[in-house]
């Protein structure tokens, strides 16, 4: 279905990460960090991120992840990249 999505140009970018069905662990963190001026650009389009996973110590990573992409791609400070992702954290 989200392949679908993809190819239908719908869905703008499409990214998985696999941490336990492959030897080398994918986490979305890290694909956060790669697509970290693709996800920035995105989100001030308008764009929704969508993330799914472990309800344990992901979100916690994830997190740190977009604060870091915020502060690299959006020139924010890191008070100011906190605030962004508090904010679109009340928009879930």
């Amino acid at each position: 279905e989200l392949q679908g999505l993809a190819a239908s140009g719908d869905l703008k970018l499409l990214s998985v990460a696999f941490s336990r069905d492959q030897a080398e662990k994918v986490y979305v963190q890290d694909k956060v960090r790669v697509h970290g001026g693709d996800v920035w650009e995105a989100l001030q389009g308008g764009a929704t991120i969508m993330v799914c996973g472990s309800s344990e110590k992901m979100p916690a990573d994830v997190r740190k992840a977009f604060v870091s992409v915020f502060e690299q791609h959006g020139g924010l400070s890191e008070g100011d990249a906190e605030a962004y992702v508090r904010n679109l954290e009340k928009g879930r």
